[in-house]
C-alpha cells in the first residue's frame, strides 16, 4: 500500500494447467518480484519442474518476465529447514499490468 499499488488475484484452471494471473494496477515504475516455492528434492530444467515423484510439470512465465533459480530453505517442521530451491520471476512494470502464470502437467 505504501507504494501505491494495488494487487488483484485470480486462480482458475484451463485445459488442465493451474493459471494465477495477478493484476497490478500503480502510478509509474514499478519492479515486481514473484517466489514460487518448490518441494524439497525437485529440479528445474529450462521450463520444466521435475517433482520428488517423478512427475513433469511445465512452468510458463510472462514474455518479458525473468525466471530464476534461488537456492532457499524451507522447513517441513518447525525449526527444521532443508535445502531446496524457489523460482524467482521478476518483471518491470510502468502501466496496469497483467501478470498469468501456469503450471502445466507435461
Amino acid at each position: 500500500p505504501d507504494a501505491g499499488v494495488q494487487i488483484q488475484r485470480v486462480v482458475s484452471f484451463d485445459d488442465g494447467a493451474l493459471c494465477i494471473e495477478d493484476f497490478f494496477q500503480a502510478e509509474g515504475y514499478h519492479h515486481i518480484a514473484q517466489w514460487w516455492p518448490l518441494p524439497m528434492g525437485a529440479t528445474v530444467e529450462g521450463t520444466v519442474i521435475t517433482l520428488p515423484s517423478g512427475r513433469k510439470v511445465g512452468f510458463h512465465a510472462p514474455e518479458g518476465s525473468r525466471v530464476q533459480q534461488i537456492p532457499t530453505l524451507h522447513a517441513q517442521r518447525y525449526g527444521h529447514p532443508t535445502n531446496a530451491i524457489s523460482l524467482r520471476m521478476t518483471h518491470c512494470m510502468h502501466e496496469p499490468t497483467r501478470l498469468r502464470i501456469r503450471f502445466i502437467p507435461l
